[in-house]
């Protein structure tokens, strides 16, 4: 063959898998990457973490002991916590506490070490795909 010059296959020639074998490596490597994605906010989700937050500082404050409140945005920002760490957790008004973590899709109260008590709200799906 020489240069310049296009080379096709026979009918009757067989192509041999053993030439592809490094595109066919390549290949299967680039689909093995994540493939990127478009998100959105989800706005109701926001509002609804928005509104546990709020509901729990007010409950937190009404109690008059010492309590840490945190939220965070984890896993490139796909789902949120609140993270609530005190001595001990009173809460005096169920009701209202129902309504703060009746929107969290998980809650977890556990021990620390340190002779605390970390109260723990996941809220899932607060970034949506664009197909």
């Amino acid at each position: 063959m020489r240069e310049n010059e296009l080379y096709i296959f026979d009918n009757d020639e067989e192509i041999d898998n053993g030439d592809f074998a490094e595109l066919n490596k390549l290949i299967k490597y680039l689909n093995s990457l994540p493939k990127p994605k478009i998100t959105m906010l989800n706005q109701q989700r926001v509002e609804e973490m928005k509104f546990a937050y709020t509901t729990l500082s007010y409950l937190l404050r009404t109690t008059g002991g010492e309590a840490t409140i945190e939220v965070k945005e984890e896993h490139m920002k796909s789902f949120g916590v609140i993270r609530i760490e005190a001595d001990d957790l009173i809460i005096r008004d169920m009701k209202k506490f129902a309504q703060a973590i009746e929107f969290a899709d998980n809650l977890e109260i556990y021990p620390l070490m340190n002779n605390r008590i970390r109260m723990a709200l996941m809220f899932y799906r607060l970034t949506i795909p664009i197909e």
